[in-house]
């Protein structure tokens, strides 16, 4: 093999080595995301915290609320690979027990459509808290679901809700004297 061969052959398997490490890198990543956030992915059961959830809960004025959720799984593998694949590899050093997603709840011929997030006490643990905004920040008069707080088990989260109070004006209004104010409601939800 003449010398301007093996240069082109080094060549060409540098770039390939190149190609190839940031393909083991990726797929890495990806297994380094399912140890991170097992939560997000499917357990040995079978379940995983992402996913759509259904549920009703009802407010301290005893109006049921349909709550239909969405948790989104954190690891997109297109964005992925576009940061992977990119000329400066930006490292992610957000909380693994953090997760986002999406909400419509349904009351009285009504729907809104709200942001969720929140996070487990562990990434590895079946606590968890989140809140609700809703995606227009107005919020409907009334009681507005604003914290949920409990666990997740297999297929099933169960919750106790603080309710929020909301004037025909759009503001919060919190009075201490009135049992309702402080009522929690129970949300179970399945998927």
């Amino acid at each position: 093999m003449s010398y301007s061969n093996k240069i082109k052959w080094f060549i060409i398997g540098i770039f390939l080595f190149a190609i190839g490490s940031r393909y083991a890198y990726f797929a890495f990543t990806k297994y380094d995301d399912k140890s991170d956030r097992p939560w997000a992915y499917q357990n040995a059961s079978g379940h995983q915290l992402t996913g759509v959830w259904k549920g009703n809960v009802t407010d301290p004025d005893g109006i049921v609320h349909e709550v239909e959720m969405e948790i989104i799984n954190p690891f997109d593998e297109e964005k992925e690979k576009k940061r992977i694949f990119s000329k400066r590899i930006k490292r992610d050093r957000s909380d693994k027990s953090f997760f986002e997603g999406t909400s419509t709840i349904k009351w009285k011929s009504k729907s809104k459509d709200y942001e969720v997030w929140g996070g487990l006490s562990e990434p590895d643990e079946t606590d968890l808290h989140f809140q609700w905004r809703p995606l227009d920040d107005e919020h409907l008069p009334g009681f507005n679901l604003n914290l949920a707080k409990g666990s997740w088990e297999g297929d099933q989260l169960k919750l106790s809700i603080e309710f929020s109070f909301f004037t025909k004006e759009g503001f919060s209004r919190y009075e201490s004297d009135n049992p309702k104010h402080n009522q929690l409601g129970s949300l179970v939800m399945k998927k």
